[in-house]
């Protein structure tokens, strides 16, 4: 792989300058801060935002009282203001014994999965909560705390979400080769639209970990492939395009906190595609052809199904304790005739039938179910999270859908390998492409992303035509692609005045024309007023769906935590 980089002092005449948040310094070198600096102030505002989410949730459920099923819960201990909507479930689905549960005043659960209806809650979370509450137990005299479970719970659920930045940042670093671009969209997530989820006893923030990682240990990056450290922004080079499976070992870790996803939530599953696409999309069909690589993708295909473990022994306990005489019996023999054999019992364990049917039958969860007149407040209040994501998922597929076509059908064309354009060096210049709009994410860029964007446009269906539509507020810390579009909106405005409409991007034609000896008959003055507004200072405009996202994000953390904490929807 060949690099090549331009000096920081010769400008490039087929890109304007950007207004650069960290100084250069006089030796070209690329900033007087540190990546890990920035890493460390990302984690430093994370811990932040989480601690006065923390502080504001408990200062909402103070002053006002809960509404609906939570106003019986007690308000002795400042554990219980964490429990509200979901998090009830979790706790009576963790507590050992009926006791436990009547405590905390849960109408009629007792400990485990009693009820069917429960069984759409993954065990991870009950299994976490149970594991924390029973660490009393070692003082004697002492019995399951509900207390203890929800603290250590909720302290275990901040930490990671104060790590997801940080992940997020690496994997768009990895994917981009663009600080900015990837600290922008770190620094836009640390205002997830539900921070309740990222400090209570809920497996939003746990399962967004365990994906950011699971994405990082799939990525490969091209300037880590070769040694070379990522390009700060504004720093041309050209990277050849590289095709080099993952390691086995990556694949075996991925595979493991695939699974971990799965338990946590049941969309976890689909990471079973990302495996999949890495596996025998990445790992077969390169330069050396099918031949060589055939027998390692027989190999480590079946780390596939590892995902899909945890729903499948999900499956096979409903069938154990859910179907047959016992099932009456257990209720008491309260259950009428229709609802002691369920369909899912004459299905098998592998059909996914008794998910399925939980999920249609207690929660109204199916294709266009939840499509309906009293739900269009919690449809549009998830509007301001799916935009950024199918605006940027549109933006990639159109950037260049001939390449799309050929690196989604790549096993199964003749030639396998499919070359792609110098990623760095082709972002750098359809940035100012009419058709490009500006924008920073386009298969030429990033053509390794494309499995993220194949997993975005999955799960974006799931989200508007099956699920509850408004948990993509708390789904959205886990999915990248909704930063990183909201983020190509912040920065599509970067070249603008305060106070004015964004300025058209300077175009190669203004700035000069490239000779061949490398010299610009542009000059400096010519690019550096690109990036400056009037009075020759630099300033960032920001176009108004950027504002309306921006406002929203600060809004919704502020108005979600008093809803929550008065168990208002939505949740």
């Amino acid at each position: 792989m060949e690099l090549r980089t331009m000096s920081s002092n010769d400008p490039d005449p087929s890109v304007p300058s950007r207004p650069r948040t960290e100084k250069d310094s006089r030796d070209g070198r690329s900033s007087t801060y540190s990546t890990q600096s920035v890493e460390r102030w990302l984690l430093i505002v994370a811990a932040s935002h989480r601690s006065l989410s923390i502080l504001l949730l408990i200062l909402f459920g103070l002053l006002q009282h809960p509404f609906d099923a939570s106003s019986c819960v007690p308000q002795s201990t400042l554990a219980t203001l964490f429990t509200r909507w979901d998090t009830t479930h979790y706790l009576s689905l963790a507590s050992p014994d009926r006791r436990g549960a009547e405590e905390h005043s849960l109408n009629g659960s007792i400990g485990g999965y009693w009820w069917e209806h429960g069984v759409a809650f993954q065990p991870a979370l009950p299994w976490m909560l149970r594991l924390a509450g029973s660490l009393p137990l070692v003082i004697p005299g002492q019995t399951w705390s509900a207390e203890a479970a929800i603290a250590i719970t909720s302290t275990l659920c901040a930490l990671s979400s104060i790590a997801c930045p940080l992940l997020l940042f690496r994997l768009g670093r990895k994917h981009t080769n663009d600080e900015i671009f990837s600290l922008t969209a770190a620094f836009l997530s640390i205002l997830t639209p539900s921070p309740w989820a990222q400090i209570t006893p809920t497996p939003e923030a746990p399962f967004a970990c365990a994906f950011l990682s699971l994405c990082l240990l799939l990525s490969s990056s091209k300037a880590e492939d070769d040694g070379v450290e990522p390009r700060p922004s504004g720093t041309k080079e050209t990277l050849e395009p590289s095709n080099r499976p993952v390691r086995p070992a990556r694949l075996v870790l991925a595979a493991v906190l695939g699974a971990v996803c799965s338990a946590l939530r049941a969309n976890g599953v689909l990471t079973s595609g990302l495996l999949l696409w890495h596996i025998l999309w990445d790992g077969a069909g390169g330069r050396r052809g099918w031949t060589l690589s055939m027998l390692r993708c027989l190999f480590l295909l079946p780390l596939v199904l590892v995902p899909v473990v945890p729903l499948i022994l999900v499956q096979v306990w409903m069938q154990e304790h859910m179907c047959g005489p016992s099932r009456a019996q257990a209720h008491g023999g309260s259950l009428s005739e229709e609802a002691r054999i369920p369909p899912y019992c004459s299905d098998g364990p592998y059909s996914f039938s008794a998910y399925s049917y939980v999920q249609k039958r207690y929660w109204n969860v199916g294709p266009f179910a939840y499509w309906t007149i009293t739900q269009s407040p919690n449809l549009l209040s998830a509007a301001p999270i799916l935009m950024p994501m199918l605006d940027c998922i549109w933006t990639y597929y159109f950037s260049d859908w001939k390449s799309v076509c050929r690196r989604t059908l790549q096993p199964w064309l003749k030639g396998a390998h499919v070359h792609h354009t110098p990623g760095v060096q082709s972002r750098l210049l359809t940035r100012h492409r009419p058709h490009s709009r500006g924008r920073i994410l386009t298969m030429q860029s990033a053509p390794h992303m494309l499995v993220v964007v194949h997993h975005a446009t999955l799960s974006a269906l799931l989200l508007i035509v099956m699920a509850h539509t408004q948990i993509s507020l708390r789904l959205a810390i886990a999915l990248p692609v909704v930063w990183w579009g909201a983020a190509d909106w912040v920065l599509q405005g970067e070249q603008g005045t305060v106070g004015s409409k964004r300025e058209t991007p300077c175009d190669a034609k203004d700035q000069g024309e490239e000779k061949d000896d490398g010299k610009t008959s542009g000059s400096k003055n010519d690019s550096r007023s690109c990036a400056t507004g009037a009075g020759g200072k630099a300033a960032v405009a920001l176009t108004p769906r950027a504002r309306y996202l921006v406002g929203f994000l600060v809004m919704w953390n502020i108005l979600s935590l008093a809803l929550y904490a008065g168990f208002y929807p939505p949740a």
